[in-house]
């Protein structure tokens, strides 16, 4: 029960801060005037005439009233209500008192603090003004005898009006103080807050003005408002007269060629994003350097962009650098690869050796697998040495061939139609019996080539050849 009766009367909260504020003070003071109100109809029911115990059940009626409308969120009308009912209760009471010098006419005093607290400050100066009025035309009538005093002495009725009035004062008075507290706590907060954001403000500025990095902060639109020394360095411009500030960012980027290009940097910077990236930039002599940009817009708490930030690097000396490094790794692949022809070239010349072992007589061994691209060369190399030493025999050494199948045999046919056409006579040497069962089983036929054994028998039949006899000593 009292749980409902706490709930009942607790003030109600809104979306609106300051109309909260209003419900929570009208709350007590309509609170404070229920209690009076009963208060003295109670205390009073002995003295008053019955008229007058009529209006005050009617003014708490209308109290209720007003409280309900309070709470349903008509906050600015029941305050303008309760003011308007407070104004006529005061009249009514001093009206049947029959005098202005009655303690209730204090209470004009306390309903211009409620306007001022409660609606502002044109309402205070409207209830001042009606107050004024009423009191002179009350004034005025008592002064001609059209109201006369009900009470010749001093009676409970008015103690009671006394302990209403001071009663409210106080609730005021409490209200205020409790207001002026409560603003002073918000200015201490808030008085904190800015303290630690201009620390924080402070060191961001240090952070910045000793960054060697170029480091702008300017407005949405791209106007610069801020630019650390690293800008001015890099840019050229003077910053003794902050000539940067005031300038837009699109006087930092050169006349492209391309305005299309232009476009498009542009509008990377402007985008409502960050945005990383490398472009080039513009000094004040109008010389173009490359940069890496980092561009991000900066927001308050309620999602508005209020600043545009940009982190510049200067990377010219980074691509100098970079182009050195392509340029000699080019040179080390180039290098490379020269080496690697060499050794081709040095392998080549090794697999397959022309041998002048006499006056126009040369040997050509043949050492490991032999597959169409060495065929080739192995022909080539023969032909060279022919016309190199004038040779009218060849000897073909195939002791270190391992395997003869129908593509070497091919290959090697090819070799000798290739030395018959340019005048030599072929001599095939070092057939062993596995190259020879080969031969056989694969049906290649050599029979109409000379086929020796070993080389030493290959230069024996050569020299006869040439007429040349060896003789024992």
């Amino acid at each position: 029960m009292w749980t409902k009766i706490k709930q009942f009367l607790t003030p109600p909260v809104f979306e609106d801060e300051e109309k909260t504020r209003v419900a929570w003070m009208l709350n007590i003071i309509l609170q404070a005037t229920f209690m009076a109100l009963l208060l003295g109809l109670l205390a009073g029911s002995a003295f008053f005439a019955l008229i007058n115990i009529a209006v005050l059940a009617l003014f708490l009626i209308m109290i209720l009233a007003i409280w309900f409308t309070m709470r349903s969120g008509y906050v600015k009308p029941a305050v303008t209500s309760y003011v308007a009912l407070s104004l006529l209760l005061i009249t009514v009471d001093i009206y049947f008192v029959g005098t202005v010098r009655a303690p209730v006419a204090g209470g004009y005093i306390v309903l211009v603090i409620i306007a001022g607290l409660l609606i502002g400050n044109r309402a205070m100066v409207i209830a001042t003004l009606f107050s004024l009025l009423v009191l002179f035309g009350l004034t005025l009538a008592e002064s001609n005898g059209f109201i006369t005093p009900l009470y010749s002495s001093v009676g409970i009725g008015q103690w009671v009006t006394h302990a209403i009035l001071l009663s409210i004062a106080a609730v005021l008075l409490g209200m205020t103080t409790q207001s002026i507290n409560t603003a002073l706590q918000k200015a201490r907060a808030q008085a904190q807050t800015l303290a630690e954001q201009a620390q924080e403000i402070a060191v961001f500025r240090a952070l910045a003005e000793n960054a060697t990095d170029t480091i702008l902060m300017g407005t949405p639109q791209g106007i610069i408002t801020y630019a650390n020394p690293a800008a001015y360095a890099a840019f050229g411009w003077n910053p003794e007269t902050q000539e940067l500030v005031g300038k837009g960012i699109p006087a930092l980027l050169p006349e492209a060629e391309d305005e299309a290009v232009r476009q498009e940097n542009l509008s990377a910077i402007f985008r409502a994003e960050s945005w990383r990236g490398e472009i080039k930039h513009r000094r004040k002599d109008n010389t173009v350097f490359d940069t890496a940009d980092t561009i991000f817009p900066i927001w308050n708490d309620h999602d508005e962009q209020v600043a545009l930030a940009a982190i510049i690097r200067d990377i010219t000396e980074e691509r100098k650098a970079q182009l050195e490094r392509e340029h000699l790794q080019a040179q080390r692949e180039q290098l490379q690869q020269e080496t690697l022809e060499a050794q081709k070239q040095v392998i080549q010349d090794l697999s397959t050796p022309v041998i002048p072992v006499l006056d126009q007589i040369i040997v050509l061994p043949l050492v490991g697998t032999i597959d169409s691209m060495r065929a080739r060369d192995i022909t080539r190399s023969l032909l060279a040495g022919i016309s190199q030493h004038k040779a009218r025999i060849v000897i073909l050494d195939v002791t270190g061939v391992p395997l003869v199948d129908t593509g070497v045999a091919n290959h090697l046919n090819k070799t000798i139609q290739a030395a018959q056409l340019k005048g030599a006579k072929t001599i095939v040497t070092g057939i062993s019996d596995a190259v020879a069962e080969a031969i056989v089983d694969l049906g290649i036929d050599w029979g109409q080539m000379t086929t020796l054994s070993d080389l030493q028998t290959g230069l024996v039949v050569a020299l006869r050849s040439l007429g040349v006899e060896l003789r024992k000593a």
